[in-house]
């Protein structure tokens, strides 16, 4: 296991810190064409994933009406990724995302990337990588298979965390279902000793609460406010800094079985 860290050498933070910027929602910059390209790109790309040894393939049910039962429903404080695969960049995905990137972030550096299958809500997290000396700059998120009957939104958060990859779970008992351990994230428990940027030492609005954050503990989000809920919309793009602590929506509540999405990790160019 990697050595866990909550700050990077200070001219890497610093360097992060000064080109943060608000988290952005880019609407319709992607054609319907390029969406079903990239579903396409996921549907060859090799699979991993827990329950892929007794389930279909997602290209054997994009298109059943059973899609729903196609994988096991997670239990609370599982993985909530039924499947996932590589982003392939240099094997059809960079022709029709490095332009679009470009004119939505400017240049940048990929260092990584995957489509997911969801079926379950994520809790309070950064991607924010291992490697202390790592500049990090944008994550993005590319929305491209629900039910867009349903409101669905990725919740950023006006808090920010410039260590390591981390989960925060202040206040859930190590017995609770809600509790999650993971060699690959460093769980922040006490808040208001921790490094976390823009703590508000307040609870967690109440209406903000009902309407996107239930699945996650109360107590979890004391010192938490939103900067952005940002609203899936087909042909979209969602860019936020990687500092930037996030969580999915209690989609799972709005009867959503499952969302696929693409998620791009950036470092500034050299």
């Amino acid at each position: 296991m990697y050595e866990f860290f909550s700050r990077r050498p200070k001219e890497v933070e610093d360097t992060i810190k000064d080109r943060w910027e608000s988290s952005k929602i880019h609407k319709n910059v992607f054609t319907s064409d390029e969406t079903k390209r990239l579903i396409e790109i996921f549907k060859k790309a090799p699979k991993a994933g827990a329950g892929l040894t007794f389930y279909k393939m997602f290209d054997d049910c994009l298109n059943s009406e059973n899609f729903e039962n196609t994988f096991k429903k997670p239990k609370m404080g599982e993985q909530s990724t039924a499947c996932s695969a590589p982003v392939c960049w240099d094997e059809g995905s960079k022709e029709i995302l490095d332009p679009i990137l470009k004119k939505c972030i400017g240049d940048y550096k990929i260092i990584g990337g995957k489509f997911n299958l969801s079926l379950g809500p994520y809790r309070l997290h950064t991607d924010s990588g291992r490697d202390p000396f790592s500049k990090i700059y944008k994550q993005i998120i590319i929305p491209l298979h629900w039910d867009t009957k349903l409101d669905v939104y990725s919740i950023l958060y006006d808090q920010r965390w410039t260590g390591c990859q981390a989960r925060f779970q202040r206040g859930v008992d190590e017995d609770s279902d809600e509790a999650f351990k993971t060699p690959t994230h460093m769980t922040i428990k006490e808040y208001e000793t921790s490094d976390i940027y823009n703590l508000t030492k307040k609870p967690f609005n109440e209406d903000d609460y009902y309407a996107y954050c239930t699945h996650i503990d109360r107590e979890s989000l004391w010192g938490f406010s939103i900067e952005l809920p940002a609203k899936w919309e087909k042909q979209s793009l969602i860019a936020y800094d990687r500092s930037v602590i996030h969580s999915s929506c209690h989609f799972a509540q709005k009867n959503l079985k499952s969302k696929l999405f693409l998620t791009l990790v950036t470092e500034y160019p050299e």
